[in-house]
């Protein structure tokens, strides 16, 4: 018997998210979305944690984008790992975002992640040769001085 949960991920849970957040870096993953990305989504998109009792021991976050749902974030505390949280935490994520009627699920992941086995329970399949490409696109000089006035309307604009 279980004594964690499955719940719909609520405001108050940010906390906890973040505790996630830190446990992933303290333990030399570095997620593949940015912290920002995973709270906007916690809040837009869909959400799930895992709780054992006021506890948040487990999330998933997804986002649904035209028939491709993506995971941006499935974590759960170390000293819970083993128990079946992570897959019951991406089925559940999965289920909220089917009314969007997706045709795929998508996950990229750190190459140091080792939670392979919650997606392989689920039915993912773990392409090879692939590679994430990321670049910043840094703020540029012309923008600089409308993001000095806030309020004033751009030329043009």
């Amino acid at each position: 018997m279980t004594n964690w949960r499955i719940r719909d991920f609520h405001s108050a849970d940010l906390d906890g998210i973040l505790h996630l957040w830190e446990t992933l870096k303290a333990n030399n993953v570095e997620p593949v979305y940015a912290l920002s990305e995973v709270l906007a989504s916690c809040e837009k998109d869909h959400a799930v944690v895992a709780v054992l009792g006021e506890q948040v021991v487990g999330a998933a976050v997804g986002r649904a984008a035209h028939d491709q749902g993506w995971i941006v974030f499935l974590a759960t505390l170390p000293e819970y790992r083993g128990r079946g949280i992570g897959t019951s935490l991406l089925a559940a994520v999965e289920n909220r975002m089917a009314p969007h009627g997706l045709n795929k699920l998508s996950a990229l992941m750190p190459e140091s992640e080792t939670r392979v086995e919650a997606f392989l329970g689920r039915g993912f399949a773990l392409k090879k040769n692939l590679r994430y490409f990321e670049r910043t696109i840094p703020v540029q000089r012309q923008e600089l001085g409308a993001l000095g006035q806030p309020g004033r309307p751009r030329a043009g604009a």
